[in-house]
């Protein structure tokens, strides 16, 4: 005899499904820097830009009296300055609902989808515009073929970044200073209050700070509060009277000032470089058409399938227009280990692409307006015309970073 069982009763025979009511985004949806950082209007102009000076050291020369000073022994003031710009840049995020699928009834709630992919598409605009402030990408002038790009944060703090940010010596001269620029494989409490050294001694920034730090950064800066025994456990001194025990730190306070301590899951992306090849050779030879990197560059590599040992961190050797190849830090050729197959993407080291966290990166920024966002347009839903297929629309912002003091900022990568 037969017996009708939960498994053998499926829809076909008349079996319920129930779908609840909730809609739930996995995906992280804070945007600190943006929600943090002055904003004002931009000039109406593709290029923001502004002027820094810088003083003469001090002298300590006494003057002779009664001697008399020609043109020669005069200083011109002005030639020090330099302009300092950057790109503005138009984010957009588009979607489209068609008419019959606004019409019938959907989770959650039976509410209109047009409705729920405009909340999705300005959180997804949101987190666009925090990448691109917190990231590594140089300004880029808009073509027929390209849209113009801001250069983010990731640049301004950078002591050795030319591009086309910092095209001249005299702009150079404005950099980010040397110590300003620490790694996380490197970092200890003496090397972060390093860091704060150098950006005091640089720019005289001493008070309020903010670390926007990647979760890496963050374990390390916590684990300053700590130290590790022999049997690999940890020991730290806090003051339990109240009955808890606090394995954070959210504020920092330094000779140099008090830093709150931001996370941020948006630091340190680059838009990626297609890899359309890698030969099974050694070196490896990369296909990247337009690639950009020069002999030397370090890059990294990742979704390379079949030839897996692309993926990684290597230098730049042998490039031309489309092509490079790759060696280790110490110049050795990488080796190939299979046929590629498909995949990959190319960043400039110690970036990441869009779709991956960066885990090793922060931001020192003084809590003031050194570093401010220009809206040439805030952010915006517009309506396109239904042509027939259902509602259309975007939503956009054109925004540029202005960072009024390289000096001041320090980094963490």
């Amino acid at each position: 005899m037969a017996l009708a069982t939960s498994y053998s009763v499926t829809s076909t025979q008349g079996a319920r499904e129930n779908l609840e009511n909730l809609l739930r985004s996995v995906s992280p949806k804070e945007c600190p820097l943006f929600a943090t950082l002055p904003q004002s209007a931009a000039p109406k102009a593709t290029l923001n830009e502004w002027l820094v000076d810088s003083l003469a050291d001090p002298s300590l020369s006494g003057q002779i009296d009664g001697v008399d000073y020609g043109l020669s022994d005069m200083s011109d003031l002005v030639s020090s300055r330099a302009r300092l710009g950057n790109r503005v840049q138009t984010m957009q995020d588009r979607f489209s609902i068609s008419k019959q699928a606004e019409m019938i009834d959907v989770a959650p709630g039976g509410g209109s989808l047009y409705a729920q992919s405009k909340a999705k598409s300005l959180l997804q605009l949101r987190r666009s515009i925090e990448s691109a402030i917190g990231g590594g990408n140089d300004q880029v002038t808009g073509s027929s073929t390209v849209g113009s790009t801001l250069a983010g944060i990731g640049v301004w703090s950078d002591p050795d970044f030319t591009g086309n940010t910092f095209d001249s010596t005299l702009k150079q001269s404005f950099r980010a200073v040397s110590g300003s620029r620490i790694t996380l494989s490197g970092m200890t409490e003496s090397t972060f209050r390093g860091m704060l050294q150098a950006v005091y001694t640089a720019s005289g920034s001493k008070g309020s700070f903010k670390l926007f730090a990647s979760t890496g950064v963050m374990n390390a800066v916590t684990d300053f509060t700590r130290s590790t025994t022999s049997n690999g456990n940890f020991n730290f001194d806090q003051d339990v009277s109240d009955g808890s025990v606090r394995l954070s730190v959210v504020d920092y306070i330094s000779d140099y000032g008090q830093i709150s301590i931001i996370p941020d899951l948006f630091l340190g992306k680059q838009t990626s470089k297609a890899i359309t090849g890698a030969t099974n050779a050694t070196p490896i030879v990369i296909t990247s058409a337009a690639h950009g990197f020069s002999n030397g560059d370090l890059v990294t590599i990742a979704g390379v399938l079949g030839n897996t040992n692309a993926n990684g961190t290597h230098k730049v050797a042998s490039a031309s227009t489309n092509t490079f190849a790759l060696t280790d830090s110490g110049g050795s050729n990488i080796a190939g280990n299979g046929t590629y197959t498909s995949g990959g993407t190319i960043v400039d080291s110690p970036n990441t692409d869009e779709g991956t966290v960066n885990t090793d990166r922060a931001y020192l920024i003084p809590s003031d307006d050194t570093l401010s966002l220009k809206f040439l347009e805030g952010i915006t839903v517009q309506d396109l015309p239904d042509s027939g297929a259902g509602k259309r629309s975007i939503t956009e912002a054109m925004l540029t970073l202005r960072c009024a003091n390289p000096r001041a900022l320090g980094s963490i990568v």
